[in-house]
């Protein structure tokens, strides 16, 4: 009995003699793979750190503060974090876990990290392995990313108030404008009228007889004058076009009719500058369909700018093919 108890003995020592070495080896081969890395590896144990590899000595100081350990160099806040996660890992309510924190070094230069931390045997005791990468550059690009979005909402913002107001102010505008339109527009029908009512009394030789010359001036002055007229009145269609609310009047309008009364418009003008007026009309198509009144009015547009820009003793005309 006492022979297979010395067995028995000797066979427990043998292998914790054994157990010893292999975990002696497992660490070896730890301390040997982190020596190398260039990220911080830390060992704790409770609160004392049992192990850092030269990245994380770099970090606090190269040997130079023994005792130190993370909490000296992370915010409380955080901290108390990093405490709270150890006690509930330590107690195998976790297994890992990951924390992103603003940490200093021995300098007082001010980092980031991303820290990820799990549970291990490290010399026969519950520890906590702690690993961090530098994530720094990561969330400054982060931080100037989400400045610059704040910015530019902020100029989004600006620049709607801004249109907002333009806006109010274009608004303003169109309105004064349209209460001037539509004033200036009366206060020249008014004028217009008692003209045009004149030579229509006239016409009638109530102020006496005309000859067939008279008659004819006169009926240019009558049409010159309705002619005004409808320009005063398209005044007002300014607005309706800003409305998107005008409406073309399209009927048969007759080629000749409209061409010879444009050119009536203009001769005046084309006499003082002794220029010679040449009309051409295809008479294969007599009609056309168009609004006749809006179609003159750009030809007398056209006529208008020809006698203007034409040379004195030069020619104009109008060709219709």
């Amino acid at each position: 009995l006492v022979s297979e108890m010395r067995v028995r003995y000797g066979n427990d020592i043998t292998d914790k003699v054994e157990a010893s070495k292999k975990l002696e080896r497992s660490e070896e081969m730890f301390r040997t793979m982190t020596e190398t890395m260039p990220a911080p590896v830390i060992i704790m144990q409770g609160r004392k750190m049992v192990y850092s590899n030269p990245a994380a000595q770099r970090f606090m100081g190269d040997g130079d503060h023994p005792h130190s350990t993370p909490g000296d160099f992370i915010h409380p806040e955080t901290w108390a974090l990093w405490e709270g996660a150890f006690a509930m890992m330590l107690s195998g309510q976790e297994k890992q876990t990951r924390l992103v924190y603003q940490a200093h070094n021995h300098d007082g230069v001010a980092f980031w990290f991303d820290s990820s931390v799990a549970t291990l045997n490290y010399q026969g005791q519950p520890s906590l392995l702690i690993m961090t990468i530098d994530v720094t550059e990561q969330v400054n690009a982060k931080a100037a990313l989400e400045d610059e979005r704040a910015l530019l909402a902020q100029r989004v913002e600006e620049r709607t108030v801004e249109l907002r107001n333009a806006n109010r102010e274009l608004a303003q505008a169109i309105r004064h404008k349209d209460e001037f339109l539509a004033g200036m527009s009366h206060e020249l029908r008014t004028p217009l009228n008692a003209i045009l009512g004149i030579a229509e009394i006239m016409g009638e030789e109530i102020y006496g007889p005309l000859n067939e010359k008279q008659h004819k001036r006169l009926q240019d002055l009558e049409e010159s004058g309705r002619h005004l007229l409808y320009l005063i009145n398209d005044v007002l269609d300014v607005a309706k076009i800003d409305a998107g609310k005008l409406i073309l009047e399209v009927a048969d309008a007759e080629i000749s009719s409209i061409c010879e009364s444009s050119l009536r418009m203009i001769r005046q003008a084309a006499f003082k500058k002794q220029l010679r007026i040449d009309i051409a009309i295809n008479t294969t198509a007599t009609h056309i369909k168009a609004d006749g009144r809006r179609l003159k009015q750009m030809l007398v547009n056209l006529l208008s700018n020809a006698v203007k820009f034409t040379p004195e003793s030069g020619e104009i005309g109008l060709s219709v093919t």
